[in-house]
């Protein structure tokens, strides 16, 4: 933090201890900062105070920092998708509609697909390439 931007604190009465005091230069930090995905821990070490103090004094900003973002996200997309993306759309849907894309391979009667295995006994590539195109009627 800069010099001017460093935590306010003033004395506590009877513990001799200092109690910090949060700027609203602060609280926007920490908003800032949850939105752009870091930790609590790593918030406390840039404000210079600890974790729990920061938990105490910052709650509100630190429920509603990523919230802020997301909604702001959420809301791009959507404009995106009503305007025709179709890449948005389909992301959308399958992110919060339940779509998804599902390939399913059926063999005959609707049963599981015979495979049939074969061996080739020949270490030639040439004459095994051969061998494979008659069984396969090419």
């Amino acid at each position: 933090m800069t010099e001017s931007a460093a935590p306010r604190r003033r004395k506590a009465r009877d513990r001799g201890a200092w109690e910090y005091t949060p700027t609203a230069e602060h609280r926007a930090v920490v908003k800032a900062l949850v939105a752009n995905g870091l930790t609590h821990r790593q918030i406390a070490n840039y404000l210079g105070i600890a974790r729990n103090t920061m938990l105490k004094n910052f709650r509100a900003e630190l429920d509603t920092g990523f919230d802020t973002v997301y909604a702001a996200i959420s809301g791009n997309l959507v404009k995106q998708a009503l305007g025709g993306d179709l890449r948005a759309q389909i992301f959308w849907l399958k992110t919060k509609a339940g779509w998804r894309e599902t390939t399913r391979l059926e063999g005959p009667s609707g049963g599981p697909i015979p495979v049939a295995a074969m061996m080739i006994a020949t270490d030639d590539p040439v004459e095994a390439s051969r061998i494979y195109q008659q069984i396969m009627g090419k």
